[in-house]
């Protein structure tokens, strides 16, 4: 029995360590876009109407969101605190997504 619950524990830590990884590897993502790709920002027409405009506004919320949260030292259980904001704040990303590539 207490194996049995080591065993899970560790799966459980495996799983919020993949999660982490996957979330970090697609904010690293949307980090180079708004860093990297300055010039080609610029040149983009984000007036062009209601929609591009509120990508463009997304966009900047999520990596500003992205540098407050990655520098903030955490411990294993604020990272499983911040869980459900990350789930949210992934949704928003891959609504965006089609506005990343430029």
């Amino acid at each position: 029995m207490f194996l049995k619950l080591k065993v899970c524990r560790m799966v459980g830590a495996i799983r919020m360590m993949l999660f982490f990884t996957l979330v970090f590897n697609l904010f690293l993502i949307l980090r180079d876009f708004v860093e990297q790709e300055k010039e080609m920002i610029e040149i983009i027409d984000w007036e062009h109407d209601e929609e591009q405009k509120q990508a463009k506004s997304e966009i900047y919320f999520l990596y500003n969101w992205w540098k407050e949260r990655f520098h903030n030292e955490e411990d294993f259980d604020k990272i499983k605190q911040q869980y459900e904001e990350d789930i949210q704040m992934l949704k928003r990303l891959i609504d965006v997504r089609r506005y990343l590539w430029t």
